[in-house]
C-alpha cells in the first residue's frame, strides 16, 4: 500500500500544457438506474446501471487569460489532468476526458483571472499516474 498524499494545490493540465492551479477539485459520479418489472411482481426483474455523467467542479481555479477566454467561451477541452501532488514520474493523476466547463465565478487577480468557482460535465473520467 502506498503512503497517503496530502494534496494542497492540483495542477491543471490541457493535453500537454500547463493551464492553471486550484485548491479543490470535487466530481460526482452519477447513473441512470434501468428498471424493468414483472407483471405480477413489485421488484424489479432487471436493475442495471444506465447512463453515465461525471460532474466536475472546481474552487479556487487560477488561470491566465489565454486559458480564461477558452473556459468563458465554452470551449470543450478534449482532456484535462488534475495532478493532485504536482508534476513527476509516478505521481497520481485524475483525467477528465472531453470536460465542458458550464458555470462561472471570478474575478480578476495578479497576472491571471481567479475563478472561485467553476463547474462543468466530463464525457469519462479516469484515475492513473504520470
Amino acid at each position: 500500500m502506498s503512503s497517503p498524499m496530502i494534496a494542497r494545490n492540483a495542477v491543471l493540465w490541457d493535453g500537454t500544457a500547463p493551464i492553471g492551479f486550484c485548491r479543490e477539485v470535487r466530481w460526482s459520479d452519477e447513473a441512470d438506474a434501468i428498471k424493468d418489472y414483472k407483471t405480477d411482481s413489485d421488484k424489479p426483474a432487471i436493475l442495471e446501471s444506465g447512463n453515465k455523467t461525471y460532474k466536475v467542479s472546481f474552487r479556487r481555479f487560477y488561470i491566465d487569460k489565454t486559458y480564461a477566454e477558452k473556459v468563458s467561451s465554452g470551449t470543450k477541452f478534449a482532456s484535462v489532468e488534475i495532478r493532485p501532488a504536482g508534476t513527476g514520474v509516478g505521481k497520481e493523476k485524475i483525467t477528465f476526458s472531453n470536460l465542458l466547463l458550464l458555470k462561472f465565478e471570478g474575478s480578476w487577480a495578479s497576472g491571471g483571472i481567479l475563478y472561485e468557482s467553476v463547474e462543468g460535465e466530463a464525457m469519462d473520467i479516469a484515475f492513473g499516474t504520470q
